[in-house]
């Protein structure tokens, strides 16, 4: 078959000019930053160049396919290139994806305090699995089903989910209160295949959750934080009002099974932990010479009371900025287990169709320099859990947060809040033995 080269690079490069001067913003997530760049002059096309030929070979297997494949309603043009984007995307990293217009639509709702849904919190898997992190809340229709960290989400409404990004996910999973939505699920712990029928209905996601806050042995403040959202930064200031108030020696901050959310929460909650001005995170991209210093705000502050922080291999995205930041400022203790590493920052594209791709730009680093994507923050003191007993503990903590011996029958010992209160209260003896 004969095709037109010339055309064909004509009109990709009227498509490229088109995304070009398109303006560049993204919503500020723990995973994303806001950015505008400015359009720089490309050099001229030379036909001899990797990219003419490269973009040549994908018209013209795109044209075999729209004269030959049997199915002519699978080749619309639409259709083609939306599967080149998720190809070319998927290639990169788990966390860059081609986001359809309906997709786009939705992202503004992804932390905002309110959505309609099942009541799960999942994540996209290095592997490109869809896993499920944990049911946000002991009234959403997840944790009443019976859903549990780890379970892997193989179809929505029979949709297989490994061809589909985390956001298609999330878009399917929410919709209008009352309608239905059936999620196949694969259970790692009992190799079974699981079906749940859900009627969706609307998701009330606090940072705090509203038996979150508690006093521990008379003198250690408990705060349980369940997500990084616009709310956190007032959640806080709350929880430590109401705990300054009963003359607590120490906090317990207990980040495990957090999954993150906007890096303003995140930087919120350090700066309520050190000084005005000191380093709360900084990103590197491709040139180590665009770092970017992100610092702690003027704020309400806390900067006396010794602070241990509860992680685990759940705790990801904002929960690492904070576990990393407080750590390497000496600022608190990290008992638990390592965390997930999931610390790259993302450029939301918007598309002249409506949709927009995500893609890496750069990565999340802590004061102390250490890289967080791929690599998680190490605890000070390692706290492990056997697998199912983390399940178990998900779920328990929905409901029963900072209770160390749990009076219900068949609820277990939280053995890292345990351990937790030890160090916190031998750290209060240590200072009050200091000032006698």
């Amino acid at each position: 078959m004969k095709l037109n080269t010339k055309q064909i690079w004509l009109n990709l490069l009227i498509l490229i000019s088109v995304f070009t001067g398109h303006t560049l913003t993204g919503q500020t997530e723990t995973s994303t930053t806001e950015t505008t760049v400015p359009v720089k002059q490309e050099k001229s096309i030379d036909s001899n160049d990797e990219g003419y030929n490269s973009v040549t070979l994908l018209m013209t297997v795109i044209e075999l396919l729209r004269k030959y494949y049997v199915d002519k309603d699978k080749v619309k043009y639409e259709q083609l290139v939306t599967g080149a984007l998720k190809g070319i995307l998927s290639e990169l990293d788990p966390f860059c994806v081609y986001e359809s217009p309906a997709v786009h639509r939705q992202t503004a709702q992804k932390f905002s305090g309110r959505l309609v849904g099942v009541g799960i919190v999942v994540m996209k898997a290095q592997d490109g699995s869809i896993r499920v992190v944990a049911p946000s809340g002991d009234d959403s229709p997840g944790f009443k089903a019976g859903i549990l960290p780890d379970d892997l989400i193989t179809q929505i409404d029979g949709r297989k989910t490994a061809t589909m990004s985390i956001e298609e996910c999330v878009t399917m999973m929410q919709g209008q209160p009352g309608t239905k939505v059936t999620l196949t699920i694969f259970r790692k712990t009992t190799g079974k295949v699981l079906t749940f029928v859900f009627n969706r209905s609307e998701i009330h996601t606090s940072p705090v959750p509203f038996n979150g806050v508690k006093v521990l042995n008379g003198n250690i403040g408990y705060i349980r934080l369940s997500l990084f959202s616009a709310e956190t930064g007032p959640a806080m200031d709350k929880a430590l009002e109401v705990l300054e108030k009963q003359n607590i020696k120490g906090i317990i901050l207990d980040l495990r099974y957090n999954p993150g959310g906007l890096l303003s929460a995140a930087v919120d909650v350090c700066s309520r932990f050190i000084k005005d001005g000191e380093l709360v995170i900084y990103t590197e991209g491709r040139e180590k010479s665009n770092r970017v210093d992100i610092n702690a705000l003027k704020c309400y502050k806390n900067l006396e009371l010794p602070l241990v922080i509860l992680v685990n291999n759940y705790s990801a995205s904002g929960s690492e900025i904070v576990a990393g930041c407080l750590k390497d400022h000496k600022r608190a203790v990290l008992i638990g287990t390592k965390t997930y590493g999931k610390g790259s920052v993302q450029r939301i594209q918007p598309l002249p169709n409506g949709g927009a791709i995500r893609f890496t730009i750069a990565h999340y680093y802590t004061p102390g320099a250490k890289l967080i994507d791929g690599k998680g923050i190490e605890p000070d003191i390692e706290v492990p859990i056997p697998y199912n007993d983390s399940l178990h503990m998900s779920q328990q903590l929905a409901i029963y947060p900072g209770e160390i011996r749990p009076a219900k029958p068949g609820l277990m010992i939280d053995a890292e809040l345990l351990r937790a209160a030890q160090i916190l209260e031998g750290i209060i003896r240590f200072n009050e033995s200091r000032t006698k």
